[in-house]
This record gives C-alpha cells, structure tokens and sequence, in this order.
C-alpha cells in the first residue's frame, strides 16, 4: 500500500437513487478519500421491469448511474452514450443505452457482478460500485390501512391515498447481503446514509439481512442526508 493509500479515509455511501448521484460526484473530487457505494437491487419499475422479468438479471440502473458518478474519464462521448435514453421505437423507447450495454456486458462476463467490475475499468471509475445483494428480491410496504403492496414502483408512485403512512418496509425474499457491501461497512471511516427517499432508496439497502448488523458493529462515523 503506498502512503497516499494508507492516509485515505474510507467513505462508504449507501443509496443508489439520483441523491445518491450527486454525493458521489462532489466527494470524488477529494484524492483523500477512498469510496464505495453501496447500491439498492429492488428497482422493477420501468426498463428494470425488462431487465429483471426478461433477462433475469438484477436492476442495472442504479448501478448504472453510480458508475457514471463516480466515473474519472474524460470521454464525454462515451459518457453521453451510456446515459442516452431511447424516445422512440418499438420496445426501445424508455431504454438507456447505458442499461442495454450492462445486459450485454452481464451476457459476456457471466454475471451481473462482473458486468459492473467492467463497466468500472471502462469508464475509469474512482472507487467500487456494490451490489447490496446478489439475489432478487422486492420490497414490500405494509401501511397503516392494512394494505400490502409489493414493488418499489409501486411504493414509490402510489396511485392512491396519498396521506397513508407505511408501518413496516420488508422484502419479498429475506436475501443475504454481498459480502463486499458488509466488509466495506464494518472497514468504513464513515458511512453515508442518503440523500433519496428514505424507503426505496435508502432503508431498501438496510434492511437486506445483515446490512443494519454491519452498521451498528462498524467503527465508522453514520451520517444520515435527509
């Protein structure tokens, strides 16, 4: 390890949504700090819908956009490529070309999880992108009506009764988190909690078994942005 590595603080960020974007592109710009984020793997709306049903592969757009963040190349081309958005065709409109490149990359190196390490050499990315988990799984609400309802897109954009609270958050399949999630955390300096909504950005990382273990264990300052 050399001495500017060793003088480095470890920032670990959890979230994954467009707040979470916006951290990491400020904190990037600091060499003393080494960062890791730690992304949600419950988004099934939109083209997530596809990649999930379809492809069977975890959620690729948060990951996608952490990347993009954290990403230290120079090449706006290619950085504009992979955050373009189809307006029109059939079935690729509401596509990124960013999404597709990861289902490709998914296709080519095996896995998901290997998708991203390629994704990260390619766009240079400064620090590590992490899955919470490697599973699927799905959030599911419970509100204070009594009523269920599963899918972070559905939470997310509840048609209905906009004035109910949600009483309990779970998942549809109590899925293990990524070792590399919980080995970042319990290493951390400090642990970046949000910005985004608190329920499918922020607490659907916490609340994959053993993530709120690691946090509460970790020596690591916790900051929450609210």
């Amino acid at each position: 390890m050399s001495a500017n590595e060793s003088k480095q603080k470890k920032v670990v960020v959890i979230g994954g949504g467009t707040g979470t974007m916006a951290v990491l592109s400020g904190l990037k710009q600091y060499a003393d700090l080494d960062l890791h984020v730690i992304v949600s793997m419950t988004d099934d709306g939109g083209s997530n819908k596809i990649v999930r049903d379809e492809f069977g592969l975890l959620p690729l757009s948060d990951l996608r956009k952490s990347i993009i963040a954290l990403s230290d190349s120079d090449d706006q081309i290619l950085r504009q490529l992979f955050i373009y958005r189809f307006e029109k065709g059939n079935g690729l409109s509401g596509h990124t070309l960013g999404n597709l490149m990861m289902v490709a990359l998914a296709d080519i190196t095996g896995s998901e999880h290997a998708a991203v390490e390629a994704a990260r050499r390619l766009f240079k990315v400064k620090g590590k992108v992490i899955p919470v988990t490697l599973h699927q799984t799905r959030l599911v609400a419970e509100y204070d009506d009594g009523e269920r309802v599963e899918g972070e897109h559905f939470i997310d954009e509840p048609e209905e009764n906009w004035n109910r609270r949600i009483k309990s958050l779970i998942l549809s399949e109590n899925v293990p988190a990524h070792k590399e999630a919980l080995d970042a955390i319990s290493s951390a300096d400090f642990i970046v909690a949000g910005p985004g909504d608190l329920y499918t950005s922020t607490l659907a990382n916490i609340i994959v078994d053993g993530v709120a273990q690691a946090i509460q264990q970790s020596k690591g300052k916790f900051i929450f942005v609210n």
